[in-house]
């Protein structure tokens, strides 16, 4: 990516974790919560394609992008009628924009459009 591209950037950071994961549910009623550094270091690095939901996925999209100077919020959302949170992705604040960056969709067909969104809470990273 030519350096001052900051949009670019980010789908390149989309682009390669949707290339080396894969998007899993964890195990029912379990939270796993898998460190970036630790699906780089012992699983990408050692050939071992990643099973990631979308906490994992997000921290590990944010993580590098924040290592290239991006700033983000963590968006924590419900699409329940009952309004429990069940969704977490990234927005990035690139400019004056508020980039969304859910690397779950990389795995949704073309097309499909995401449920709404009945509650939100975004927080700082």
């Amino acid at each position: 990516v030519p350096p001052g591209q900051p949009l670019l950037e980010v789908g390149a950071v989309r682009d390669y974790v949707a290339a080396v994961a894969e998007y899993r549910r964890d195990p029912q009623g379990v939270e796993l919560l898998q460190e970036p550094w630790w699906v780089l270091a012992c699983q990408v690095d050692r050939g071992v394609v990643p099973q990631l939901d979308c906490d994992d996925l997000t921290m590990l999209s944010l993580g590098l992008l924040g290592s290239l100077g991006h700033r983000s919020t963590i968006r924590v959302v419900s699409t329940r009628p009952d309004l429990r949170f069940n969704h977490v992705y990234g927005v990035l604040h690139v400019g004056s924009r508020a980039v969304e960056l859910d690397v779950t969709r990389a795995w949704a067909p073309a097309g499909m459009v995401p449920p709404p969104v009945t509650r939100k809470l975004d927080v700082g990273v």
